[in-house]
């Protein structure tokens, strides 16, 4: 507070007060003009405040008709995704299912035809081996042949050396025989002449001397004649008796020579067979050995290919069960495949209907919460409130609440092969060419339109939304 002043100088006091009194009129139209000043400021704020509201009212009116229109599109589109999905889920299914039957197909057929290929393999096994056995019996034939000859081999040598013996002995007696025998001819010509001879000189003694006496006695000379012819004719015989003799021993000579001459040619015919036995035998020993060689060919060549067969046979069921082993394990991968697929199909499916259930739900209880407002502040029952009785600012509300639940939903990361990724917030509608092509591909598979509609897109004014 001001001090309080003295009572000195009355008039001069008052002349001053109604200077003060001037200037308090003056500041006060002066407070009066800026209040003023300020209302036209402060109103000018309003109405641009006001205007500024209208327009934010107008611009929340059209994103809110912009949000219920991708509400409903999003809405659309979650029906249409719920619905490709369980298409696709259900044509996954037959597919899992037709693969599990080709499956246990292709397994009953690799199955059959390891038993069909075991039995064909084990019947060419068991003829190979009979053959086997056939080609090992001929074998030991053969075997017991080749001992045959190699004793042959062995017993000829000593046969060659017998025959080589009795080759010398035949030629050694030949040769004593021809010689005794051209000993004898040459003895017994020599005989036979020195006999002529002796024979020859006694008759022309003999005659000589008869001559003599014949000449000196007649008598006498016949006498010694008819003596002389007596021992003549006794020594002819005694000749002719010698000269027979000599014609036998001659004669038994050449028989003994014939048979030797038979002998031989009978031993030139033996040797000569023995040889030919010997060539024939040579002959047959080399055609048992060529045969030996040969079969021994056969049989490697038999077992050989055998042994080829069995390799082959086992390389081609270990390629066979190997290619049934990865094609059986290709299919089971496939299978875990689908059946992983189809389980982030299910988990998306649940999230999408578990998402889809909550905001349902709350947009339920916020129209039931409106319509008991309206119901109560209108005392009407609640089965005669519409939504067309709501006020924008229920609606408003209502759709705010919406969202809001809407985007507190925060979508749960998964690892599912979508095309369509979420925001983080809230959800997005596709394009119109990415709906038509999935309501082209459900109305493809049978469904009907009639069946997708929506809460909100039914209507409200139904008794029984009530």
């Amino acid at each position: 507070m001001a001090p309080k002043k003295g009572k000195k100088g009355g008039k001069g006091k008052k002349g001053k007060k109604s200077g003060k009194k001037g200037k308090k009129v003056e500041s006060a139209d002066k407070q009066a003009i800026a209040n003023e000043k300020i209302w036209q400021a402060r109103l000018r704020t309003t109405e641009k405040t006001k205007d500024n509201f209208k327009d934010n009212c107008q611009q929340l009116s059209s994103h809110n008709e912009m949000l219920q229109s991708q509400m409903k599109q999003v809405e659309l589109d979650t029906i249409d995704v719920i619905t490709f999905l369980k298409a696709q889920d259900q044509k996954k299914d037959t597919i899992v299912s037709k693969l599990e039957d080709e499956l246990k197909k292709c397994l009953e057929q690799n199955e059959q035809e390891k038993k069909t290929l075991i039995k064909d393999y084990t019947e060419q096994i068991e003829t190979l081996q009979s053959d086997i056995s056939k080609k090992q019996d001929d074998l030991v034939l053969m075997q017991n042949e080749l001992k045959h000859v190699k004793e042959f081999r062995k017993k000829r040598v000593a046969m060659q050396r017998e025959l080589d013996e009795i080759k010398d002995a035949m030629f050694l007696a030949n040769r004593e025989h021809k010689e005794d025998t051209s000993r004898m001819i040459e003895k017994f010509e020599a005989e036979k002449v020195s006999m002529q001879q002796d024979t020859n000189q006694k008759i022309s003694e003999l005659a000589d001397r008869a001559h003599q006496q014949a000449i000196t006695n007649l008598d006498e000379t016949a006498r010694s004649i008819y003596k002389e012819n007596v021992r003549l004719t006794e020594a002819l015989r005694f000749h002719t008796k010698e000269a027979e003799n000599l014609r036998k021993q001659n004669f038994d000579l050449e028989k003994g020579i014939d048979e030797l001459k038979l002998q031989q040619t009978d031993t030139e015919s033996v040797v000569q067979q023995k040889v030919s036995e010997t060539q024939t035998q040579k002959r047959q020993i080399t055609e048992t050995e060529e045969r030996i060689e040969a079969l021994e060919k056969v049989i490697n060549d038999l077992v050989n290919r055998f042994d080829k067969q069995q390799r082959h046979i086992h390389e081609m069921s270990d390629i066979e069960a190997e290619s049934s082993g990865v094609e059986i394990s290709k299919l089971g991968r496939l299978c875990e495949l689908k059946a992983i697929e189809c389980s982030k199909v299910r988990k998306l499916s649940r999230h999408l209907l578990s998402q889809r259930t909550d905001v349902e739900q709350h947009f339920l209880n916020s129209l039931n919460q409106a319509k008991e407002d309206i119901a109560f502040h209108l005392d009407k029952p609640k089965k005669h409130v519409s939504v067309s009785d709501l006020p924008w600012e229920s609606r408003e509300s209502i759709l705010r609440s919406l969202f809001v639940k809407m985007n507190s939903n925060k979508p749960v990361a998964s690892n599912l092969p979508l095309q369509n990724n979420y925001h983080e917030s809230t959800f997005l509608p596709m394009s119109q060419e990415q709906t038509d092509n999935i309501r082209a591909e459900i109305f493809a598979d049978g469904l009907d339109e009639a069946d997708m509609t929506f809460l909100t897109q039914g209507d409200f004014t139904d008794p029984t939304f009530a």
